[in-house]
């Protein structure tokens, strides 16, 4: 951001000094370092908890300062807002101040009868040439295409003069930042006042249309309804989730419109809304099915077992049951707890986490499995509106397109001056480019060179 020194004509008094101010690069840096460390800070105190959850992180006295200042949620506090719309006012002001003398060089008539360039510009050449004027003329014409569009040609005092221009509109990269930057804060500003993230909490076939949010007690009502059909979780060996899915169906005036299956990494958008997968739970457990090894047989049963219900085993006076569940024992996973249950002796309780086998029986007559269970899951969905999303999108593309043509773009201007006299023809090129002179002058000379003019 270019520093300017300019005096705004026209204002007077306090108005002249609140727009200097408004547009002082030290209150860029000033703000840029103020929301810096805000940030840190956002970062290190996790957003949007209950506060009694707060209570427990910190100290009472810690607990007041961070509150007194809203670190809680300190991207909807007031300070933290007005911190934004302070920058995008100071950027606004900055563009405007520089934008008259990027309009004048954008705008700027072409120099092609000016004289003074061939003695002000850094790049300049002479070449002598004794070939007919019209010779001339030609090849400073196909010179000058090599670097752009059709020359312009003046005559005057018995002198030729052309004059070519390129990437004229490489000045609007700045001002391009800058409108990106405030559409980035627009953005952003719009979706911390109109947006929101929530959560729902769908166990299979139930269907809900209210979003909860932490700290709001009245949650988000939606017109619309989303039911959960199946909520489907794959494990690894390890037990660990490899991959859990819930296939919903929204529901406009209890009719179905759309169904879709919402993962990690593949939400769902439906009006505006964003539906990620967040989590899940098990809420409750149908039946297990184990598999039951006869050692003395070799035969194997499949057996389904219900929660505290004893399972009879084929062929002997024995029964095996379960009970208890744990979705993850000892971070092997699911397991239950097995009670081998045989007339006249004690029975054998024992864990059996899934796919690691286990002996029971009185001389270990049996050899258990279990294989798998058939559960109940509530997925836990997290919805979030952002109105601003896009806006934020054109600005990063703005930007994008902004830098470019700030540093990667150079404006080029060439002019050439024909004196014809009794020894042959001078020709004089002038030449000015915002970046990389050098290389600029270097190709100037090897497309003469190729013109036939030098």
């Amino acid at each position: 951001m270019d520093i300017i020194t300019t005096t705004l004509g026209g204002t007077d008094g306090m108005g002249k000094s609140i727009y200097n101010f408004l547009a002082s690069v030290r209150l860029t840096i000033v703000l840029f370092l103020t929301l810096a460390v805000a940030s840190i800070f956002g970062t290190i105190i996790q957003q949007g908890l209950p506060l009694e959850r707060y209570e427990t992180l910190y100290s009472p006295r810690m607990f007041s300062i961070l509150e007194f200042f809203d670190l809680f949620d300190m991207y909807h506090s007031w300070w933290f807002i007005s911190l934004l719309v302070l920058l995008a006012m100071n950027i606004t002001a900055c563009t405007i101040q520089r934008i008259p003398a990027i309009r004048r060089q954008i705008a700027r008539e072409a120099r092609e009868a000016d004289d003074s360039v061939f003695t002000d510009s850094r790049t300049r050449i002479a070449i002598h040439s004794d070939d007919p004027l019209p010779v001339i003329e030609e090849r400073t014409i196909s010179f000058l295409k090599a670097f752009g569009p059709s020359p312009r040609i003046t005559r005057r005092d018995g002198k030729m003069y052309f004059f070519c221009e390129r990437w004229r509109w490489a000045k609007l990269g700045m001002p391009l930042v800058h409108l990106s930057v405030l559409l980035i804060l627009g953005g952003a500003l719009i979706g911390t006042i109109w947006g929101f993230t929530g959560s729902m909490t769908l166990i299979e076939g139930q269907e809900s249309n209210m979003i909860f949010r932490s700290g709001d007690d009245d949650g988000v009502t939606l017109d619309f309804s989303v039911r959960c059909d199946r909520f489907t979780v794959d494990f690894y060996p390890s037990g660990m989730p490899r991959v859990f899915k819930t296939d919903v169906t929204i529901l406009e005036n209890e009719k179905p419109v759309l169904s879709d299956s919402i993962q990690v990494n593949h939400p769902l958008f439906y009006r505006g809304l964003k539906f990620h997968q967040s989590t899940y739970e098990l809420a409750a457990v149908k039946d297990f099915t184990i598999d039951a090894r006869d050692q003395r047989t070799g035969e194997n049963h499949r057996l389904t077992v219900l929660p505290m219900k004893k399972a009879s085993l084929p062929g002997v006076d024995a029964s095996i049951a379960v009970g208890r569940f744990v979705p993850n024992f000892e971070g092997q996973g699911p397991a239950v707890l097995a009670v081998y249950i045989e007339p006249g002796t004690p029975h054998q309780i024992f864990w059996l986490p899934r796919n690691r086998p286990s002996q029971a029986g009185a001389t270990g007559d049996f050899i258990f499995t279990f294989e798998d269970f058939d559960g109940l899951y509530y997925s836990g969905l997290q919805i979030r509106k952002d109105p601003g999303v896009n806006i934020v999108r054109a600005g990063f593309i703005l930007i994008v397109v902004g830098v470019a043509l700030s540093l990667m773009v150079s404006r080029q201007r060439m002019w050439v001056r024909v004196e014809t006299g009794e020894g042959g023809s001078r020709i004089t090129v002038a030449a000015q480019a915002d970046r990389n002179a050098a290389a600029f002058e270097e190709r100037i000379r090897e497309k003469a060179r190729k013109a036939g003019l030098a």
